[in-house]
Parts: structure tokens; C-alpha cells; sequence
């Protein structure tokens, strides 16, 4: 009898992980600070219909360029976020000791916060749920004499987040000396349910990263040397990674003269095998490539600028059953802003989300992704948020898996999403004008913001009036 007793605390043991965690990324973070004044949107899972929460604006906070990363407790109210310069928690607040967190000299601090779509990652310490720990890369990027960025390293800092309010971050660790391509920070779950992988490629090779965090420590790193080595170019910018649902599957997406790299995982050893690899010609020098796979772990999506590709795992060829699924219409959006295809990420409600290449008030959607071919139902600019959003998704792992072989939900399909039914390109856009003056009135300085012009050089008349 006592034997049995004890298998029993074993198997709760091991479910009760997924169990804390499955709404950890049920709000998405999202924004674009191009103005001193902020807005703030939230795409919110938790409800059977997905929301946009009203815009939310702050007078000193950040914004979302590419780095993404943030956490829900568990029910699914946001704890806390950031860009990787420093974090937030509610109302925007700086969570103590975490200003400039990740900064050293030298490195290129942008207005809209880091580069880099997976430069941050944050995952709940297994068994617990008030402990977090952060993990992020110091990215360092040159433009002469070629465009380059690459991050010297893995570091991992603790979050104690007891509620929305009470955060505290410690210390950071370094846990990595090596040159880390500066995206493609992802993680998945541990055979035993509890346990993370990360894993990070090595930058411009075939050399895979990985470490182990488990309630007592982070074990790592760990190298793998397996398959197509990445190409050396000078736009090592646009790529991501991801793992299938079921923690079966590892995709690489990178953007200039690359392509698709895919790979089985097994979550017991850490080790990736039987890679395959697809050269996919970009358009352009700096060609925008995003990855992410369907709910059921079938289907891999991949973005290459004007396109949209589907890979059939099922296949007895995957790189052949390449299919074009979706491809830009070409179609401005207001400023005469493009909005072709970028990052993509497989939301709570088992839809795809990808944001554009330009920063703009679009996301696209792929409403149907477990569906094969066309009938996987591609919206473009299916969603419009309440302000602008930049190319960066929210970088989340599947919370949702458990221990091998047990039954899970990676998404909802339930959840009801109310696409666009107004017309979406309005020449101008009168909540975010294209000349922006502040502060008005005034009698001492005086700021002038023009966004959203594309051309190098563009006719226009100002006047100065008097009180």
C-alpha cells in the first residue's frame, strides 16, 4: 500500500508544473514608443473571447522594438515584462535593481529597447510560483565595418514577483561565455514535466547551446555540434527558433542567404537529431524570416518577407512539402506603410500571430494552423491593435507541457477572436497623426516628431502662431 501511495505523490508531482504554469502567457505586451508618451497594448487570453485591452498610456515607459519578454502569474495577470533594458511590473513601475539591468559599454541602446526578436527569456522556477528567473544576452552590434550582432554570452538573473507589486530582482549571473547567435533564445519542458531546456545556438555555426534549470540549479552548458553550419553574413538580424507543442520537434528560421533548419528533440537527453535543412533565398540584403508551429504540432509556418510557407511534418519529404500558404497583397497601410510578413508566435487560442515588417497598428493571423494548405485561413492584417506595435513578438515557451506521455492542451480553439471589420487602410490615421508637436502650447522649446514617411526626402510647410 505504501508503495502505490508513493507513485501517486510522484505523478501529481510531475503535473502539478503545467498545471501552475498554463496561463502564464496569457497576456501579450506589446508597443511602440515613437512619441514621449506611450501607448500600452495588451492582447488578453484569459476570457473564451480574446481582448484588446483599452490603450494604456504611460508618461515614461518602454517600448517593445524587438526584445520581448514578460510573465503572468498564474491565473494569468500580468507580473512583469521587459525590453531588455530593464523590467516593469504594474503600472509600468521599474522593479527594483533592475534599471540598465542588462547594459555594458559599448552596447547600442535604441529608443524602442533591444534588438534581438529572442535576446530575453523568462521562465517560472519549476515547483514554485513566486520565483522567476530571467535568462538574457548582452547584445553588441557593429555597422562598420559590416552589420553585425552577436551577444557574448548567457546571463540569468532571479525575480521574486509575490504578486503585481511586490517584485524584487537580484543579481544577475553569468552563465556563458561563448558568442551566442543574439536571437533564438527559446526553452521547452523536461520529460519529467518539471525541468527547462534552453537552448541558444552559437553564432554563424553548428553548434547548439543548451542548459538545464531545475529547482535546485542550472546545469550547462551543454554543446551539440549537429547539421548545416549558419552561414557567416553580414545580417545575422532577422531569424528565430522554436519548439513544436509537444516538445518534439526544434525549427531555426534565418533571414539573408539561409533558410529553414529542422530538427527532432528528445526532452529526456537535451539532444537534438535527424536535421534537415531548406536554402531559401531572401529578398533582400536583410530579408525578415519568422518560424512558429501549429497547435498540434503538425504544421511548421515560416515567414520570408512577401511569403508565408507551410512544412507537412507528417510528409515523407518535409522540405518538399513546402507550400505557400499565404503572400503579401502588397497593400499599404496608412503613411504608406508596408506590411509584409515578420515574427511569428502561436497564442493561447491556437492561432498564429505574426507582426509586419514596418512598425504599424497590424498583426497578421493564420486563424486555422493545425488546417493543411490554404484552408489554414491567413488574415492579413487580421488584427488592428489600439496603437502601434514594432516587429517583436511576446517570446514565450509552451507552458502547457507536461511529462512525456501525458494527455495536454497546448491551446484553446475555443477562444473567440473578433477580426477586422472596418476598412484598415485609411489614408491617415487621426488618433496618430503623421506630425506630432509638444509641448503645445509652450514658450520655451519646442519638439517636432514626423513619422511614418518613407521617402529621404519629403515637401512640407510649418507656421508659428502666437497665444
Amino acid at each position: 500500500m505504501k508503495k502505490y501511495y508513493i507513485l501517486l505523490l510522484m505523478f501529481i508531482s510531475y503535473n502539478m508544473s503545467a498545471q501552475i504554469d498554463k496561463k502564464r502567457d496569457y497576456i501579450w505586451a506589446l508597443g511602440y514608443n515613437f512619441t514621449p508618451k506611450v501607448a500600452f497594448n495588451k492582447i488578453d487570453f484569459n476570457d473564451n473571447k480574446v481582448k484588446l485591452l483599452p490603450e494604456i498610456t504611460f508618461t515614461d515607459t518602454i517600448g517593445f522594438l524587438e526584445t520581448n519578454a514578460s510573465i503572468c502569474d498564474k491565473n494569468g495577470k500580468l507580473l512583469f515584462y521587459t525590453n531588455g533594458i530593464d523590467v516593469r511590473g504594474q503600472t509600468n513601475r521599474i522593479v527594483s535593481n533592475s534599471k540598465d539591468f542588462n547594459y555594458q559599454q559599448g552596447v547600442v541602446v535604441l529608443k524602442g529597447g533591444f534588438r534581438g526578436r529572442q535576446n530575453c527569456l523568462i521562465l517560472p522556477k519549476p515547483q514554485t510560483e513566486d520565483t522567476f528567473f530571467l535568462f538574457h544576452k548582452v547584445t553588441k552590434t557593429f555597422y562598420k565595418p559590416i552589420n553585425r550582432s552577436f551577444s557574448d554570452g548567457m546571463y540569468i538573473t532571479k525575480v521574486y514577483a509575490k504578486d503585481t507589486f511586490t517584485n524584487t530582482i537580484y543579481k544577475q549571473h553569468k552563465i556563458s561565455d561563448d558568442t551566442l547567435n543574439y536571437n533564438e533564445l527559446t526553452a521547452v519542458r523536461h520529460t519529467n514535466g518539471i525541468d527547462w531546456w534552453i537552448i541558444n545556438p552559437k553564432d554563424d555555426s553548428n553548434v547548439y547551446c543548451t542548459f538545464l534549470l531545475t529547482h535546485d540549479t542550472i546545469q550547462g552548458p551543454f554543446y551539440q555540434a549537429i547539421g548545416q553550419s549558419a552561414p557567416s553574413n553580414n545580417y545575422n538580424f532577422n531569424s528565430q527558433a522554436c519548439f513544436s507543442p509537444d516538445g518534439k520537434k526544434f525549427a531555426r528560421a534565418r533571414g539573408h542567404d539561409d533558410g529553414v533548419y529542422i530538427f527532432d528533440f528528445d526532452r529526456q537527453n537535451g539532444k537534438l537529431s535527424n536535421d534537415k535543412y531548406l536554402h531559401i533565398v531572401g529578398e533582400k540584403n536583410n530579408s525578415s524570416f519568422g518560424c512558429a508551429f501549429s497547435g498540434n504540432s503538425r504544421f511548421l509556418y515560416l515567414t520570408r518577407d512577401t511569403f508565408i510557407y507551410q512544412y507537412d511534418l507528417k510528409a515523407n519529404d518535409v522540405l518538399k512539402s513546402q507550400t505557400i500558404v499565404g503572400q503579401w497583397d502588397l497593400k499599404p497601410v496608412e503613411f504608406n506603410l508596408p506590411t509584409p510578413f515578420n515574427a511569428l508566435m502561436l497564442g493561447p487560442d491556437c492561432r498564429i500571430y505574426g507582426t509586419t515588417l514596418a512598425a504599424t497598428r497590424y498583426m497578421h493571423v493564420i486563424n486555422q494552423p493545425n488546417i493543411k494548405g490554404k484552408g489554414c485561413d491567413v488574415k492579413q492584417r487580421g488584427l488592428t491593435m489600439p496603437t502601434y506595435i514594432a516587429w517583436g513578438v511576446p517570446n514565450y515557451p509552451n507552458f502547457r507541457l507536461g511529462a512525456s506521455g501525458d494527455n495536454f492542451a497546448p491551446c484553446d480553439s475555443s477562444k473567440v477572436l473578433m477580426f477586422n471589420t472596418a476598412t484598415e487602410d485609411s489614408p491617415q490615421d487621426v488618433a496618430h497623426p503623421v506630425v506630432n508637436v509638444y509641448p503645445n502650447p509652450t514658450s520655451q522649446d519646442v519638439n517636432v516628431d514626423i513619422h511614418g514617411i518613407n521617402q529621404s526626402y519629403t515637401q512640407g510647410t510649418w507656421q508659428l502662431h502666437s497665444a
